[in-house]
């Protein structure tokens, strides 16, 4: 469990004294922050993309072709996720089974 974390390389090293003692070692690392901050935001707007108020103002848009309906269906999600817990965005998956 202590080696869970964003690291991206990975070194082994050794070294031998001269009394014949052998030392090993690993080193973790995170060379390339910019891949976990790619990563934390892509998982964020797939999440937003997913949610209610985003899936029931695209079906109000595709419904009507008007911002009135896809703020009114935006709204409706909204609601619907914060009184229900309920996620839209991931009924497609639960429908489809395991």
């Amino acid at each position: 469990r202590n080696l869970l974390g964003p690291f991206d390389v990975c070194g082994i090293g050794w070294a031998a004294s001269d009394s014949g003692t052998i030392f090993v070692t690993q080193l973790l690392a995170l060379v390339d922050e910019q891949t976990t901050w790619r990563g934390r935001l892509q998982e964020a707007a797939s999440a937003a993309a997913a949610s209610s108020p985003a899936v029931c103002a695209a079906v109000g848009l595709a419904i009507s072709g008007g911002p009135v309906m896809m703020l009114a269906g935006g709204l409706v999600g909204g609601a619907i996720q914060r009184r229900y817990g309920l996620q839209l965005g991931g009924a497609p998956r639960v429908l489809a089974g395991p």
